[in-house]
């Protein structure tokens, strides 16, 4: 970030500076983070907490501003503005039109955090910067703008949401020059009241955009299609030969895939379908933004998947299959996949799958009607909802606790077996990861 002074970010926000003008060089939102430099807090208000009461503790890591929506008691300069979630929004809005990188946006349902990992890495540049970890929301996508500096040359943004104008406010202050729409499905319907809303929230990311946009939209799901705006022009990507880009073939392996197109062809260490896709979308980004210097394939062979993201991870005695970052049911379906392709036998533990509202039900259900026709061997899920998973696979043992869980493994597990962890963020699959390396010395 740039050095900016307190008078000029109370302009940007509408906000009332009391105390000395000082410039900032970095902002927070975390009273514990220790700092160096010039740092401006940002006191957020949550469901759970409220930044304002830990004022002191932002002043003895570092702190030398605040941005406060209370008055307190406080030696350090502060500006008061109405919503400090709001008003770091702005500030990163006019703060990111003082220079000019190339904006480029993720989003979708599945692929965009693994997306936006291969594409920046694919970009020739040692200028640019990317959202890190799953800070895609409305407070973490300000935070990564304001890291943008005189000499970044390329900004790759991820953009999440949990309900209706969320991207709408990230695509105000961010104004994407470039936009990637990965696949969409019923990933986290439950936030929604049907399907059709679910889909008008991720093309919110078209309201700040124009026929200059440059924009690539996963096809494979023409419905989708009808949402994109009159306004805006696009090419599509995906398995399917309609799209505007799509693979000639493919192979798939337990580790990798490899993709062609034309007379390019691209491979990754990622299994599984969802890779195929990936590779796709990179070819057709490049195809479509020359001004954007890429390495593609190189970067696809050099690239590490995200941690807890169909890893493989090869232990004397074992294979583990570690996708317990999250879940749903397309991404649930393609890691089955992956595992089918092993040797040995094959155990998936399930999690369950959040957010997916008053079908919860029934999609698990038909989930594990699906995976009873798939070539693995024992299925074990862990939750409330997923129960449906394990009955209506017909191989299944279903645990409402982790330690059960736990401890019903270390019974049943042998060498040489292939096991795909998997459940959404806050069902603590990672606990049974690292449960099972440990168990691994003593098979």
């Amino acid at each position: 970030m740039e050095s900016v002074r307190l008078s000029t970010i109370a302009q940007w926000t509408g906000g009332r500076l009391i105390g000395s003008d000082i410039a900032v060089d970095s902002v927070s939102t975390d009273s514990r983070d220790a700092v160096r430099g010039s740092t401006l807090f940002t006191a957020i208000k949550g469901i759970h907490y409220n930044g304002h009461d830990f004022l002191d503790n932002a002043s003895q890591n570092g702190a030398s501003a605040l941005l406060l929506s209370e008055e307190r008691e406080t030696g350090l300069p502060h500006i008061i503005v109405e919503d400090t979630c709001r008003g770091l929004r702005d500030f990163a809005m006019h703060y990111l039109e003082q220079f000019n990188p190339v904006k480029i946006a993720v989003t979708g349902s599945t692929g965009k955090t693994t997306f936006k990992d291969l594409l920046y890495d694919a970009i020739d540049s040692n200028n640019k910067i990317k959202t890190e970890g799953n800070t895609n929301n409305l407070i973490g996508v300000p935070l990564n703008i304001l890291r943008i500096d005189n000499d970044t040359e390329y900004a790759v943004i991820e953009m999440g949401m949990n309900s209706p104008g969320e991207i709408s406010e990230l695509s105000r202050i961010f104004k994407p020059d470039c936009i990637v729409i990965t696949p969409i499905n019923n990933s986290h319907i439950g936030n929604f009241n049907s399907f059709d809303e679910l889909i008008n929230a991720k093309m919110e990311i078209f309201d700040y955009a124009d026929r200059e946009t440059s924009v690539l939209i996963n096809g494979d799901n023409r419905y989708i299609l009808d949402f994109v705006p009159d306004s805006i022009d696009y090419s599509t990507f995906g398995m399917n030969p309609g799209n505007t880009y799509h693979p000639d073939s493919f192979s798939l392996d337990r580790t990798g895939t490899r993709v062609y197109f034309n007379n390019t062809a691209l491979s990754i260490n990622v299994p599984g379908r969802g890779a195929v896709n990936l590779l796709t979308a990179l070819y057709g980004f490049s195809r479509m933004n020359k001004q954007v210097p890429l390495n593609i394939e190189s970067a696809a062979e050099s690239f590490d998947p995200p941690v807890m993201r169909l890893n493989i991870i090869n232990l004397p005695q074992l294979i583990l299959i570690d996708d317990s970052y999250n879940s749903s049911p397309a991404s649930l379906l393609n890691a089955a996949e992956v595992l089918e392709k092993f040797k040995g036998r094959k155990i998936a533990v399930l999690g369950d799958m959040l957010e997916l509202g008053r079908n919860t039900e029934e999609i698990h259900a038909k989930t594990g009607e699906k995976l009873k026709c798939m070539d693995i061997d024992m299925i074990i899920t862990l939750g409330n909802a997923s129960s449906g998973i394990s009955s209506q696979s017909g191989r299944g043992r279903h645990f409402t606790g982790i330690e059960a869980l736990n401890n019903h493994l270390a019974g049943i597990v042998r060498r040489n077996d292939v096991i795909l962890v998997k459940g959404s963020r806050s069902m603590g699959m990672e606990k049974t990861v690292l449960f099972l390396k440990e168990l691994e010395h003593d098979i």
